[in-house]
């Protein structure tokens, strides 16, 4: 899973210049299990939270807000203070330690160092009590074709999804991280509607490629 303490502009840009595409909107629903917490600096909405605790939340993929809750304590977001709100990476190269996080969900050897992938994050974020940010999000992890083409191939085969995993980050009011987590979704297709604004935007763009983005979620 790919994090990004710090975020590219393109993507806000982007969402104003073709923000008629987001008129469809969807709402994506989703659950799963906090499989890593990566850091807990204390002081987080969710710190303290064991692996293991069930989130169940939802996200609209068109105005980016949404919800996310542990059962006991809920959090309500929306779009955008620092998020991408929907962001593409077209054939990522995942380092080491993001090869050996997805082995650890799709089995031994399923990636392998080297190996490419194509990446889409649905996010949104809010501002704590405290002063700092929120930033939770979807990821769907995709085969490296999942893209290919200049805009004849769309929507994407939903044959090509390798999974896809929920993200909790926190800052401090400083803009220091102080919760790193996340956890492996069940099964959730990314909706139509996502599909088309992609297409919009990949036929706009012929490839949506970022080249600044830290590797993993620690």
């Amino acid at each position: 899973m790919v994090t990004r303490r710090s975020r590219s502009t393109w993507a806000s840009s982007l969402l104003l210049l073709l923000s008629p595409l987001c008129t469809y909107g969807a709402t994506v629903n989703f659950t799963g299990l906090l499989d890593f917490v990566d850091l807990d600096a204390g002081g987080a909405i969710y710190s303290g939270t064991a692996t293991g605790t069930r989130f169940t939340g939802a996200i609209d993929d068109a105005s980016f807000g949404g919800f996310i809750t542990d059962g006991t304590t809920r959090t309500d977001f929306s779009c955008c203070i620092a998020a991408g709100g929907i962001d593409a990476t077209d054939n990522f190269t995942p380092n080491a330690e993001m090869v050996e996080r997805l082995n650890s969900w799709l089995g031994p050897g399923f990636f392998a160092v080297g190996q490419q992938i194509d990446l889409i994050d649905l996010e949104g974020d809010a501002q704590t009590a405290g002063g700092g940010r929120i930033e939770v999000g979807i990821s769907w992890v995709l085969h490296p074709d999942a893209f290919a083409g200049t805009g004849t191939v769309y929507p994407f085969d939903p044959a090509k999804l390798y999974l896809t995993l929920f993200f909790i980050e926190e800052e401090d009011a400083g803009d220091d991280t102080i919760l790193e987590a996340m956890g492996r979704v069940d099964a959730v297709p990314l909706p139509a509607s996502a599909w088309l604004f992609l297409a919009g935007v990949m036929a706009s763009l012929r490839f949506i490629r970022r080249t600044a983005r830290e590797q993993v979620r620690r």
